[in-house]
């Protein structure tokens, strides 16, 4: 009864897939931006930056709702997005 603590590896990849699967995605993201763009890879930070920005206002299925609709209860607009 009532409340067990369940250690993990410290610092261990494996009992954070879904951080660790989101920055995959984003680094594979931002890879690929630059790649195509041909741009040097000094910035790399700020497209990391816009990755995240536009990930949390995609929302993703089972969802119906982005991470940001969720956290901010409005809905995301890209409309400052330019391509």
């Amino acid at each position: 009864m009532g409340m067990r603590a369940n250690h993990g590896t410290p610092h261990g990849p494996e009992q954070n897939g879904e951080a660790e699967r989101t920055m995959q995605t984003l680094m594979g993201v931002v890879k690929s931006c630059m790649k195509t763009a041909n741009t040097s890879e000094t910035i790399w930070c700020c497209a990391l930056d816009t990755a995240a920005h536009v990930w949390k206002r995609i929302a993703r299925p089972p969802e119906t709702m982005t991470p940001h609709e969720h956290f901010m209860q409005l809905k995301p607009s890209l409309s400052h997005m330019t391509m």
